[in-house]
């Protein structure tokens, strides 16, 4: 039985579009019309940075495994500490490890990360980042636009293994 709409016209399964310029939220969400995000039937995908055998960071793509039915959850991640971050529009930071292993969630604006090896990827709002390469050269961060952003670091346990997370070969 489903209840009455809220004053927003929202139902758990439907949250308001992002607002401001810029793409729609990646990972596991999609526009699926009328203005609204439904949680999509793919994987929900994280980004890791991490530190190859060459003393270089890369980028390796993962995919969190989640449950069945109709709140899909994953295991739980044991975290020890949130922060909380804004970053002005513009600013720059040269090639840096990453101080900790911590999960990067884009709330609002967007960055572009590069390794060494001249790869980058874009993270904009809803976008998670693993940061894993907390030794080596490590990577570069560049806000783009002139939008500020602000996100949450969300540092992980001692310990935290997500080879699990590596998706089967020939998966989309």
């Amino acid at each position: 039985m489903q209840g009455p709409p809220s004053s927003g016209g929202n139902r758990l399964d439907e949250v308001d579009p992002p607002r401001g310029p810029g793409p729609a939220p990646t990972g596991a969400y999609q526009w699926a019309g009328r203005g609204d995000l439904r949680l999509a039937s793919r994987p929900m995908r994280v980004t890791r940075i991490y530190t190859g055998d060459d003393g270089q960071s890369h980028f390796e793509d993962l995919e969190v495994p989640l449950g069945s039915g109709s709140n899909r959850l994953s295991e739980l991640v044991p975290l020890t500490g949130v922060m909380f971050r804004h970053t002005a529009a513009g600013s720059t930071l040269d090639y840096h490890p990453a101080p900790r292993r911590q999960f990067v969630v884009t709330l609002t604006g967007r960055v572009e990360v590069g390794c060494a090896d001249g790869t980058s990827r874009i993270f904009g709002p809803g976008d998670v980042m693993l940061a894993d390469d907390i030794t080596g050269q490590g990577h570069t961060s560049v806000q783009l636009g002139d939008e500020e952003r602000t996100s949450l670091f969300l540092v992980l346990g001692e310990g935290v293994d997500v080879s699990a997370w590596r998706p089967a070969a020939g998966s989309p």
